[in-house]
């Protein structure tokens, strides 16, 4: 795993008092905001955020913009209502490009959260990369950060910090390095949505299909049902 664990739970804390940022050794976010207690063992809902639980206008900084996309805390509650972890792991180079910041990026995430949660959802943890190859600042700048999707790394740290069982652990992306990360890391499940600004062909989704890894395509996170 990359960078160490840190229980961030904030749980009994209102949105005011939690803090502004939840920073690691890496220079990435990681958010754990329930209790990893009770949830050994458990599969995971896996969820990239832009495009998947809210609609993707291109580098969100504005929280006032925020839509969540239809259908979404639909299958967040069923998934918290089945007693599955839920979380979001996400790229953001708009951090690493210059286009917005860390506290902008928590602006727009406590917004999305509020939302899910008058919706009666609960998001368990957030994880956050803002490192890409072309960053224009350079503590971001990195040629291939293990936590920056297709890589595994956000995955791999939520399955330690929960004891998930990945293997039946579910990945719904937007983008093909969704679905990559999500094979990497060892789920043997993935869904790709058209509701995003990467619109994969069926052929391109399929040829990521194994023995050991189901992966489909859905229009939108509204079509999904938790196996």
């Amino acid at each position: 795993m990359n960078g160490t664990y840190v229980d961030r739970t904030q749980s009994a804390m209102s949105a005011r008092e939690r803090p502004k940022l939840s920073l690691l050794e890496n220079k990435c976010w990681a958010d754990i905001r329930t209790p990893p207690d009770g949830s050994k063992g458990k599969p995971c809902l896996f969820l990239d955020r832009d495009g998947v639980v809210i609609e993707d206008e291109g580098y969100q900084s504005d929280p006032n913009a925020i839509v969540i996309i239809p259908g979404a805390s639909d299958v967040i509650r069923s998934a918290n209502q089945k007693g599955w972890v839920c979380g979001m792991v996400t790229n953001q180079s708009g951090i690493g490009r210059g286009y917005y910041t860390w506290a902008d990026f928590e602006a727009v995430q406590s917004e999305v959260n509020r939302l899910l949660e008058e919706d009666g959802c609960r998001i368990d943890f957030v994880l956050a990369c803002p490192h890409h190859p072309d960053a224009e600042i350079p503590e971001f700048r990195h040629k291939n950060h293990p936590w920056r999707k297709p890589n595994p790394g956000m995955i791999e740290y939520a399955a330690q910090a929960y004891d998930i069982d990945i293997e039946h652990s579910s990945m719904i992306g937007d983008k093909l390095s969704d679905l990559e990360a999500a094979k990497e890391a060892g789920l043997t499940h993935a869904v790709h949505v058209l509701s995003g600004q990467e619109q994969l062909s069926p052929d391109q989704v399929q040829q990521l299909q194994s023995a050991s890894f189901h992966v489909e395509q859905i229009s939108s996170i509204k079509n999904f049902r938790l196996r």
